[in-house]
């Protein structure tokens, strides 16, 4: 019957830190329960059964004798696993968890912020442990096939007991294994390649936009036509002998008018490049005025000597210091430069992935929409890093993992954005229900 229970309890994996069980047989039966039973039984591949009494039989009045407490207390029962060997699922993820393998193959802690972790837990509870990695590499999680991929996979399938190597926690992944508090906390950052300095071939256009360019041609050129048309209605000869320096056209020459009409644009076009200039006085007062607001709004556009003036001003600030491409500081900016060609990437398997995958709606969802099928997913974390020099991609991913592998590189060829995306927060993966995980919370 012990038996047939044990194995009930594992199939519908009802292993539970609050679920107690009381067994009473009429003959030992460790050995044999020992491949059905789980935590809470086992410690150092042995079964833990211990004497709590002893039952005397139904002809007796004194049924059964109790000699110590029935129901250990978890909490003294984990505090030493008495040397037993762990099961630990890892990859290679340095500057958090550092693998390195011996001759066979065999893959050992190496250097790490988690490594550091890990040999804290073992020592304080007294335990050693072999790692294991999965054969896909990836962090994993449930899929919408209802396979669980990576080291959350293993944990999950039980074929290792813990894992721990810069693991979000997620609810999605809390549905099939179960995670400590969490031991370190960090945000999300986007990292593109260093702004390039932009091209200075055309930085006479720089201090104008292409509309404020279209306006002041437009200007002009209405400035010519109400020159022209005013001085077709003018008996002075202000025009002619001032502003155009040319002799008067005929009336009566439609070839000469037109003349008059260029010359007039021309002399409109002169008088903004000039930076202004000195007339006489003429008897026509309406032109006179016409010429003085031209005149003024050329001093304010190109003046050199008025503090104010908009070209001089903007032109000189542009040359004095190095002009650079508008850098990616938050999700708005990426998907205005998915215009541009550029593309975000995420970590295959990690929950930045999920995150923006299952999104649906908002910038999330925009961005994932934004994204390659066939350059948007790496498998590595060092191969988004990488890529990111060598295209047009933004890596997504943890910030401290990207600042430090981007000073590996040179910090000058990345750039990481100002405003960070949400907090991650880093928990050893237990298996569900598993009784030790509230002790490792407390060391």
């Amino acid at each position: 019957m012990g038996i047939v229970l044990g194995r009930h309890v594992r199939n519908n994996s009802l292993e539970s830190e609050t679920l107690r069980w009381y067994v009473i047989t009429d003959e030992d039966v460790s050995k044999t329960l020992i491949p059905v039973l789980r935590e809470g039984t086992q410690v150092n591949n042995t079964v833990s059964f211990q004497r709590r009494g002893i039952w005397q039989g139904p002809d007796t009045d004194e049924k059964l004798t109790q000699h110590d407490l029935i129901f250990p207390e978890l909490s003294q029962l984990y505090a030493d696993f008495q040397g037993r060997e762990l099961v630990v699922s890892v990859i290679n993820n340095w500057p958090f968890f550092g693998v390195k393998y011996l001759a066979d193959g065999t893959p050992v802690a190496d250097l790490g912020l988690d490594v550091s972790v890990l040999q804290a837990l073992s020592r304080a509870l007294n335990f050693t442990y072999r790692l294991t990695e999965p054969e896909d590499r990836q962090w994993g999680g449930p899929q919408p096939d209802g396979s669980v991929t990576g080291m959350i996979g293993q944990v999950a399938r039980h074929e290792a007991h813990l894992a721990i190597n810069e693991i979000t926690i997620t609810g999605t992944r809390e549905v099939v294994v179960d995670f400590t508090q969490p031991y370190f906390t960090e945000s999300t950052t986007l990292v593109s390649r260093a702004p390039a300095e932009k091209n200075r071939a055309f930085a006479i256009f720089s201090p104008f936009t292409p509309l404020t360019w279209s306006l002041v041609a437009l200007s002009t050129v209405t400035m010519g036509v109400l020159v022209w048309a005013m001085s077709s209605f003018s008996t002075s000869s202000f025009i002619s002998k001032v502003f155009l320096e040319t002799p008067p056209p005929s009336s009566t020459s439609t070839s000469s008018s037109f003349g008059l009409w260029q010359d007039s644009t021309f002399s409109a076009y002169r008088a903004l490049v000039r930076q202004g200039s000195v007339v006489a006085p003429s008897s026509a007062f309406s032109l006179r005025l016409l010429l003085a607001i031209w005149y003024i709004f050329c001093y304010v556009i190109y003046g050199n000597k008025c503090d104010r003036a908009m070209y001089s001003g903007t032109l000189t600030a542009f040359l004095a210091r190095p002009s650079f491409e508008r850098p990616i500081d938050s999700l708005t900016d990426l998907i205005r430069a998915s215009k541009d060609g550029f593309i975000p990437v995420f970590l295959a398997g990690s929950s930045n992935e999920f995150i923006f995958r299952e999104a649906t709606q908002g910038l999330f969802k925009e961005v994932w929409e934004a994204r390659d099928p066939a350059r948007s997913l790496s498998p590595t974390i060092d191969g988004g890093m990488d890529g990111v020099l060598s295209d047009k991609r933004v890596f997504i991913n943890a910030k401290l993992s990207s600042v430090i592998r981007a000073a590996v590189r040179g910090s000058h060829r990345f750039y990481q954005a100002t405003q960070t995306i949400y907090p991650q927060g880093y928990g050893v993966v237990c298996r569900s229900g598993a009784p030790y995980k509230t002790k490792f919370e407390t060391v």
